[in-house]
């Protein structure tokens, strides 16, 4: 059996191959081609909402499903679907996985996801439900905005990986 590296795998939970983004098991022949690998963007269970997803999954899905989905709506339904956010997907896509990386690692990851659920992610969520959608995009890149400060976030050049 593989070594499992999916950040969203858990075999511990259900003594199966359960996994925390389709809040179910999964089958063996899923978790022996994505779960033991770092192939997320192949998975068909994984999805692009690295932050979201991340606090989310820490604060448990029963209580933040509803908002996860909305926020999942946002992006697969609104930002994929308009030309003008393609840079900004972009520039999420690529700074995303290192925030996940750096919030499971951090050593106050239960107040820091506490804290982003709180103060911004579920206000985006109200936000788009109520149909304000760029407020809705300008709060989520001011989030994503002070993690990549707050992490020292810089690419090649030494430059932060803000989001435009």
């Amino acid at each position: 059996m593989g070594e499992i590296k999916c950040a969203f795998m858990d075999r511990k939970k259900y003594n199966d191959y359960y996994c925390n983004v389709v809040d179910h098991n999964v089958p063996y022949e899923i978790y022996d081609k994505y779960c033991t690998t770092y192939y997320y963007d192949d998975c068909p269970n994984y999805k692009k909402c690295y932050v979201a997803t991340t606090v989310c999954n820490e604060l448990g899905l029963q209580r933040t499903r509803n908002v996860l989905k909305t926020l999942e709506y946002l992006r697969y339904q609104i930002l994929e679907n308009n030309e003008k956010y393609k840079k900004l997907l972009c520039e999420y896509d690529n700074v995303g996985p290192i925030l996940f990386e750096k919030i499971t690692k951090d050593k106050d990851k239960k107040q820091i996801v506490t804290n982003l659920y709180n103060l911004c992610i579920e206000k985006v969520s109200k936000l788009i439900e109520l149909k304000k959608e760029n407020e809705a995009i300008e709060l989520y890149k001011e989030m994503i905005n002070l993690l990549v400060q707050g992490y020292s976030i810089t690419d090649s050049e030494g430059k932060l990986k803000v989001l435009a």
